[in-house]
């Protein structure tokens, strides 16, 4: 069983983000070396972690970050671990979706994918996410510019 919960702890947010299964695909140029990343914790930001069980005490296997864009919209971020890219982390990205919906007033969620990046952009269609316009150029990666499309998904209407 997949759940999800909510974390307000820098260090477990700080361990996933600097994970080299996350880290290398999620940076641009402009973040920080993994040791020196700091995560913001606060009203408005939701940091959430998938486990694999019941409560808190099991595997985690993924991050999730939704952080206010507009009164209504958020924006999604999501770290998913190598063994756990598949079924378990399509699930825990609803199960991320359905707890936001539960528990702020979110009524869109949109996201930013780079347009190489095919398996993210599998991913969030599979979540139910859109493409709703494209961003040239508005990403840099070891150098070079990149651009990403916007995806975006209504959850409450």
């Amino acid at each position: 069983m997949i759940t999800v919960a909510q974390t307000t702890s820098v260090g477990l947010i700080q361990a996933f983000l600097s994970h080299p299964d996350i880290y290398p695909d999620s940076s641009d140029d402009g973040t920080p070396a993994p040791a020196d990343l700091a995560p913001s914790v606060g009203d408005g930001l939701y940091w959430l972690i998938a486990y694999l069980s019941k409560s808190a005490r099991g595997k985690s296997v993924g991050v999730f970050f939704f952080h206010r864009s507009t009164s209504t919209t958020f924006e999604f971020h999501v770290g998913i671990l190598k063994p756990y890219r598949g079924a378990i982390g399509y699930q825990a990205g609803r199960l991320a979706l359905e707890w936001m919906a539960q528990h702020t007033g979110v009524r869109k969620v949109i996201c930013w994918v780079e347009t190489d990046a095919p398996h993210v952009y599998a991913y969030v269609k599979a979540l139910g996410f859109d493409r709703e316009g494209k961003s040239t150029g508005s990403i840099q990666h070891q150098g070079v510019l990149k651009d990403r499309y916007l995806m975006g998904q209504i959850l409450c209407q």
